[in-house]
């Protein structure tokens, strides 16, 4: 509390206070969310840009209040010095800081690497990786604060992305760059991807001032033979050396991290192929091959718990003569129109496929003939509709669709005659003057 009313000093000693008072938040049992935001100290990192005095009187007013809100939980008066620095006291042996933290043996750091990778495993986006993998380093390694500069290449710059220190709450730098020397020890670190320790200020003095320390361990993080980022560590609070086996740490941690994100990328392209793969290219809806590895497994599943499923089958009514008047580029926007229309009526649950050229089969689980008959009442008349918007464009295309509906007989259907019966009422409703439903 004595350094409130004299501090103009630097941004250095402005974040000690505040990650103290957010520690003697939480030791006097306020919440995350009561706790004093780093993101009041986002024009700079410790040593980083200044702060003018109205910034750090702000910052200052707000811790202000946090002990303000303490005293009245407590039954103190703020200005009662004594019984304050007592609480600071109770707060620091309750919630040890940087200083009275131990320096973790290498084996016992390794292990805690390999269990904060097993965790960003879990994660669903490369954000998300770098959260769980920093902050989880952070509170078991041995560096103080641990900081991910994104690597532009092109514009030769480093820029934030995720910091975190003994405060446990990360820090907005996505507004943060710095230029990065290729020849410094950082530059030639990335191009060598190698862990450095960074202490040479001629050449990466931007990086050091930036973080208010004299050397700071980094590691290059490569993806797919690309540099992607920088993770930088430093003893900023205890102002200790970086030792060897901080280097070799962090840069084990890097390349476990670099795995971790290739594998996420990976299995990211690798399910995008998968969707392509079973997607017809021009509707979008499921090709054949995917459309009757569906079907089968929906009649496999419907045999074995007894319930219902339907199929309809689809056909445009002379399509043939929109193609031949106005061309394939119609055609097919035709094409896409009505699997729109079919998407748009049917549920989550259901199957779409194209089952040849302006043929489409529906799958229906849970659903009996008469239900699905009212379905494809539903869509026909839908596809009427669209017909005559079409027609006001092109005069010579008469679209409509024939529907032909069908129920599994679990007895006695396989994939191959649920498909012939479901086809020949789809070829009763051409016969009967298409542009209608017919049953099988």
């Amino acid at each position: 509390p004595e350094s409130l009313g004299s501090l103009r000093g630097t941004h250095r000693e402005l974040v000690a206070i505040v990650g103290a008072a957010n520690r003697l938040c939480l030791a006097c049992g306020m919440g995350q969310d009561e706790l004093i935001p780093l993101d009041l100290l986002h024009h700079g990192l410790p040593g980083g840009v200044s702060m003018s005095p109205e910034q750090i009187d702000r910052v200052l007013g707000r811790v202000e209040r946090a002990l303000e809100e303490i005293a009245g939980r407590y039954g103190l008066e703020y200005g009662d010095r004594e019984a304050w620095l007592e609480r600071f006291a109770e707060a620091n042996r309750a919630a040890p800081g940087p200083a009275e933290r131990g320096t973790p043996d290498l084996v016992s750091s390794i292990a805690a690497v390999s269990d904060v990778l097993r965790r960003a495993r879990r994660a669903q986006s490369v954000p998300e990786i770098l959260d769980i993998s920093l902050q989880a380093a952070q509170q078991q390694l041995a560096f103080d604060r641990l900081l991910y500069l994104q690597v532009d290449l092109e514009e030769e710059l480093l820029v934030g992305r995720h910091f975190f220190d003994d405060t446990h709450i990360e820090v907005d730098v996505g507004e943060i760059s710095i230029p990065l020397n290729p020849d410094g020890l950082l530059g030639m670190g990335i191009q060598g991807r190698t862990a450095q320790r960074i202490d040479n200020w001629a050449t990466d003095g931007e990086l050091l001032r930036y973080l208010g320390v004299v050397e700071v361990a980094a590691a290059p993080v490569v993806v797919n033979e690309q540099p992607h980022g920088i993770i930088c560590g430093d003893m900023f609070f205890r102002n200790v050396d970086v030792s060897d086996a901080d280097v070799a740490l962090l840069g084990i941690l890097a390349t476990d991290l670099s795995l971790a994100i290739e594998n996420h990328v990976l299995g990211r392209q690798a399910t995008k192929l998968q969707a392509l793969a079973s997607k017809d290219e021009l509707t979008g809806v499921h090709n054949r091959r995917s459309l009757m590895s569906l079907l089968q497994r929906e009649i496999d599943r419907a045999q074995r718990y007894g319930s219902p499923l339907a199929a309809v089958m689809v056909d445009l009514d002379r399509f043939k003569d929109c193609n031949d008047n106005y061309g394939h580029m119609v055609g097919d926007e035709i094409l896409r129109e009505v699997a729109q229309v079919l998407v748009a009526n049917s549920r989550e649950i259901d199957v779409i496929g194209r089952y040849g050229g302006d043929e489409f089969l529906l799958v229906l689980p849970e659903t009996d003939q008469s239900r699905a008959t009212v379905y494809a009442e539903r869509v026909r008349s839908s596809i009427e509709q669209l017909g005559r918007e079409h027609q006001r464009r092109y005069p010579l295309c008469e679209l409509s669709i024939s529907i032909g509906v069908t129920a599994l007989d679990a007895e006695r259907d396989s994939l191959k005659t649920l498909v012939h019966r479901v086809d020949h009422a789809l070829l009763a409703a051409k016969q009967r003057g298409r542009n209608r439903v017919c049953l099988d």
